[in-house]
């Protein structure tokens, strides 16, 4: 995994946050689903990150 792929995940993982926000824009940015995502987000790329030599 190339830091270049992990910017690409990042990338992804916003883009796909900023048009849900969008799209629900009742929902404030602190919301239960966007909270679980982001956590799930950081677990994500800490594990990558433990996995670069």
């Amino acid at each position: 995994m190339s830091f270049f792929q992990i910017h690409v995940f990042f990338v992804v993982g916003f883009c796909i946050l900023h048009k849900s926000s969008i799209a629900l824009p009742k929902q404030k940015p602190t919301s239960p689903a966007v909270q679980r995502f982001l956590k799930c987000m950081e677990e994500e790329i800490s594990g990558l990150l433990k996995r670069i030599p």
